[in-house]
């Protein structure tokens, strides 16, 4: 909570001076996350004798806004050399989310946004199902062991790579996901034009 904020006046302020301030006095939540509660905020003046007005009050209502999730990366171009294990894409990524402690009912998606060949694949890599590990059995992931979701797509020609999340899809374990998520072609011959991704 907040304590009270109080303005002193020099004694030869006027009136209409007072009155400009107090008009100037604002609200702001300096918070990603507040809550729609009405706030009720009240005024009193108090003249140089020491008489006070009848306190007047405002309500305030504020109204959320949902901020989006960030995704960070690491900028620069990722090597695959033909036939190699499946490259991870995203190892620098950091997901971070201001107002919310989970992505439930969320998607993350990866796709190609350009140079994608059909046999290109976008899969989870299976680290395990210790703490902090991802796990993936059939097309449920888990992160330490705990069902964070479950995903379709990116084993077909180039498709996209979809996850829906559930509500233990924290930002530390969506994160450990997106460091999960590997490509690789399935041919002899993939061709050395670039590929880029997008999440």
């Amino acid at each position: 909570s907040c304590g009270p904020w109080t303005a002193t006046f020099i004694a030869l302020a006027p009136g209409e001076c007072v009155l400009a301030g107090a008009r100037r006095v604002g609200f702001f939540n300096a918070g990603d996350n507040p809550t729609d509660t009405t706030r009720t905020l009240s005024f009193a003046l108090t003249d140089g004798d020491r008489g006070t007005a009848t306190p007047g009050t405002r309500e305030m209502v504020v109204t959320p806004v949902n901020d989006p999730s960030v995704i960070s990366s690491t900028p620069g171009t990722l090597t695959y050399v033909e036939n190699a294990v499946p490259a991870v894409i995203f190892a620098g990524s950091v997901v971070t989310a201001a107002d919310s402690p989970n992505f439930g009912g969320g998607e993350l998606t990866v796709s190609f946004a350009a140079g994608a060949q059909l046999e290109d694949r976008l899969r989870i890599r299976h680290v395990g199902m210790g703490a902090g590990q991802i796990g993936v059995v059939g097309q449920t992931v888990s992160f330490g062991g705990v069902e964070i979701g479950e995903f379709r797509g990116g084993d077909v020609d180039s498709s996209d790579l979809v996850m829906t999340l559930n509500a233990n899809a924290t930002p530390a374990a969506t994160t450990a996901l997106l460091k999960a998520i590997t490509f690789s072609p399935e041919t002899d011959n993939p061709g050395a034009d670039g590929r880029m991704e997008r999440v």
